[in-house]
Order: structure tokens, then sequence, then C-alpha cells
């Protein structure tokens, strides 16, 4: 079994030409391994900031083995990533946190319409920022209507 600072390494010294220059199943599973993944939360999402347009999955291994540490400083991590540098994942990262509506959703919710709003984000980033606050205003009026 790799040591955890190994995987970091080779998460941070990833470069991704195509999309067959990684398997995030193969690094998920390297994860998977470990019993505390935390620290590399950060170099998880800096690789998802440095390569935008590949794709992970949907939301693919690494997001399932990153949100493990939800409570454990994810969330920290997830919100310092979009300040950074928002992506279509790390937004959709975020909306799942609004979706969980806990202590975190406001939070995150502020996030989402500062994306939206960010002219220097990515326009496909933007749109999607957008559509999910959409879809949480139609959520919210359909569960303020009072049954008659």
């Amino acid at each position: 079994m790799k040591q955890l600072a190994t995987i970091i390494t080779e998460i941070q010294e990833i470069e991704l030409l195509s999309q067959d220059d990684i398997r995030p199943e193969q690094l998920a599973d390297e994860l998977a391994e470990q019993s505390d993944i935390c620290p590399a939360v950060g170099a998880i999402l800096r690789l998802f900031e440095r390569h935008p347009q590949h794709n992970f999955g949907a939301p693919g291994p690494l997001v399932h083995e990153i949100e493990r540490c939800y409570g454990s400083g994810y969330e920290a991590e997830l919100q310092e990533s979009l300040n950074r540098k928002p992506t279509r994942l790390t937004v959709w990262l975020a909306n799942r946190i609004v979706n969980a509506k806990d202590k975190n959703h406001g939070t995150f919710l502020r996030i989402l319409h500062a994306i939206a709003e960010n002219k220097a984000a990515d326009s496909d980033v933007r749109t999607d920022a957008k559509n999910f606050l959409e879809l949480h205003a139609e959520h919210d009026d359909r569960s303020s209507v009072q049954p008659e």
C-alpha cells in the first residue's frame, strides 16, 4: 500500500494531455486503502482546477472518496477551491452541499450566487451555478406553497 504522502505528490504532479492519462478509479482505489484521506482533498481539488475540461466522472470515484471528509475539512477546502478557480465539477460539489440542507447550506448557496455573477469565471461554470440557483429557487417556491 502506498503512503498517503506519496499519493498526494503523485496527484500534484499529474498533467493530463488526454482522457486516457488518468484512471480516476485507480486513484480512488489507492485513496480508499487509506484510513484518512482528508489531507489529500486539497490536492484533488487543485487537480480539478488544473484540468477543468477533464471528465473525472459524474460525479466520479474521486468525488466519492473526498466526500468521505465531509465534516473534517472538506467544506473549507472546497470553499478555497471555489474562490481560487471554480470549475463545473467543483460547482457541482458545492450544489451537493446545498442539497444537503445542513449547516453549510447558506454558505455554499452564497458561493454559488457569487460564482454566477463572477465575470472572471468561465461562462459554462457561471451558467451551471445559475442553473443550480434556479433549481433551488423553484424548489423553495414549491415548498413554501401551503396545501389547501
